[in-house]
């Protein structure tokens, strides 16, 4: 009884330690600056946008905001995390920034906690704790959950639904069970994965997980030909569940054939600091010795040794897809949903989770393999961890990488309140978003997301026409050709601000670098704008006047 309590205490103990270190790595920082300084990352501010339009008007939007200047474009964005984003302002009273910065820290801290549950079910309780251990100090895990992104969400359910759907597997391919309490299964699986689908895109790469680690348990000789048939029902309901959103606006087309995101190819180099440097030696060489254990089985197998492989396949291509696609020659499939869905870097927190498990398997043999005392190299590759995640990635740095100053905020906010319906406000890239996010969409957005398959002027060409026409209205020398393009994308007021001259993004920056010289002459001209907020020296918002 005694050991039993002390193996409780030990647990309860460790995970509240897991917890309140999260929330340290995640909230800490951000307390040193003002709540509406966010981490510029995954367009959080685009996701404001769309929340702060639910705020305002009581609904989502019928179209993307973001392509309000150009076109009709569905809404395509899972509204859940929105919903969230709204809810919580209500109850806290808060906006939405603030719900962003101080609240959604205490509920992110949780992400690690599911990998726990996944690792002490089938593993037990020592590699339970070191996968947790590793998983919450991958600087790329920690960053990605922890700036508002719902990725968070999809994060800390996959473990769980993996960890149902293998059970599912066993019970149903070893263990008498009536067909009741197996459609019931298949039914709870099917409906997390419809919210997972409700709340962020990633739910594809869930699905394809799923098959991948269904794959590995025939691998382990657990499942049998019969578990298809549910899986094929689980994904089937899944989409069934959430028919009533994507059928009507024909979302499969526009997120198959149209919508694009934006590309990064970054060297090996910026990947390893991208992961954590120390983390990506680590978890790979791990990795790869769990690998070879699971290939060449020994007396002593690692028990599921291929669950953690096959689940890491997958966002480890996606992690790699630039370099892939670069060496086959093809990098103008980066512009492509199928070929690309997103950065490769956005993937390494759903990496981390697989190789945090190899990490334990790892760790945990080699502790079975010593009969003397464990040698110090295990705490050495903590604190190595530690190290690695302050000081190489500098994490406390990059999460208040916000990319604005307080008095572009303040700007912000006055035009929040004075702004009417039909206003529109054109800055940079960063600015556009930063903007959208207070008003609920009073910006020019898009211009770094060029449209495929739509006759939409501007948009759907990719020579970022959009980004050079609000590079011209800074730096033209001819008012009228300033009040043309304005008027082409439906704007009636201009944002100048000091900070936006020297790291404005035009997302053109192969061309022409950060920062904007602004045309003073052009601008200041009152025949053509007048200034209706000004905050000497920094920030500016113009009218057009004509």
């Amino acid at each position: 009884m005694k050991r039993l309590i002390g193996k409780i205490l030990f647990e309860s103990l460790f995970l509240v330690a897991i917890y309140i270190g999260g929330l340290y790595l995640r909230l800490e920082p951000r307390l040193e600056q003002d709540p509406h300084l966010l981490t510029f990352e995954a367009d959080i501010w685009y996701r404001l946008t769309m929340a702060q339009h639910l705020m305002d008007h009581g609904s989502l939007p019928e179209n993307d905001i973001r392509y309000m200047s150009y076109g009709k474009v569905p809404f395509w964005y899972p509204p859940l995390s929105l919903h969230a984003f709204v809810g919580l302002a209500k109850i806290s009273g808060l906006d939405l920034p603030t719900v962003s910065s101080r609240i959604a820290p205490f509920i992110e801290a949780l992400t690690p906690l599911s990998l726990y549950l996944f690792c002490r079910i089938l593993w037990g309780l020592r590699i339970a704790v070191l996968a947790t251990s590793f998983l919450s100090l991958i600087p790329a895990f920690v960053f990605w959950s922890g700036i508002s992104d719902p990725q968070s969400f999809v994060l800390f359910m996959t473990p769980l639904i993996l960890l149902l759907w293998i059970k599912h597997t066993e019970w149903t391919c070893f263990r008498f069970t009536k067909p009741i309490w197996r459609i019931l299964r298949i039914l709870i699986i099917s409906g997390l994965l419809a919210v997972c689908f409700m709340t962020h895109l990633f739910y594809f790469l869930q699905v394809i997980i799923l098959i991948m680690v269904t794959l590995a348990l025939f691998l382990e000789r657990i499942a049998r030909k019969r578990i298809w048939l549910d899986l094929f029902l689980v994904i089937l309901f899944s989409q069934l569940i959430t028919i009533w959103w994507w059928a009507p606006s024909k979302l499969y087309w526009w997120w198959l054939f149209s919508i694009v995101t934006s590309s990064s190819l970054y060297t090996t180099d910026q990947k390893l600091i991208n992961f954590g440097v120390v983390s990506a030696v680590i978890g790979f060489y791990f990795l790869l010795l769990v690998l070879y254990k699971a290939i060449f089985r020994g007396k002593n197998p690692m028990k599921y040794a291929w669950i953690p492989i096959l689940w890491a396949l997958i966002p480890f291509l996606e992690t790699q897809n630039e370099a892939l696609l670069k060496l086959i020659g093809r990098t103008d499939l980066s512009w492509s949903t199928i070929f690309k869905p997103l950065e490769g870097f956005r993937f390494f927190c759903f990496l981390a989770q697989p190789v945090a498990i190899c990490f334990g398997m790892g760790i945990n043999h080699y502790l079975k393999s010593q009969k003397k005392r464990p040698h110090p190299i295990i705490p050495l590759l903590f604190i190595l961890l530690i190290a690695d995640i302050f000081i190489v990635y500098n994490m406390p740095v990059r999460i208040k990488n916000s990319g604005f100053t307080i008095d572009e905020i303040e700007a912000a906010q006055w035009f929040q309140k004075n702004s009417k319906p039909n206003d529109r406000i054109i800055a940079d890239y960063y600015r556009s978003q930063m903007l959208g996010g207070f008003t609920g969409g009073k910006a020019l957005l898009g211009m770094a997301f060029p449209l495929r398959n739509v006759d939409y002027p501007w948009i759907s060409q990719t020579n970022y026409t959009v980004p050079k026409d609000a590079y011209t209205i800074y730096t033209s020398e001819d008012p009228e050709e300033v009040i043309d393009l304005m008027k082409r994308y439906g704007a009636t007021h201009l944002f100048v601000s000091a900070t936006m001259g020297t790291n404005a993004n035009f997302v053109m920056t192969h061309e022409m670098g950060f920062g904007v010289e602004f045309n003073y002459k052009t601008l200041m001209n009152p025949n053509y704008f007048r200034p209706v907020y000004q905050d000497e020296g920094k920030t500016v918002i113009l009218k057009r006047v004509k």
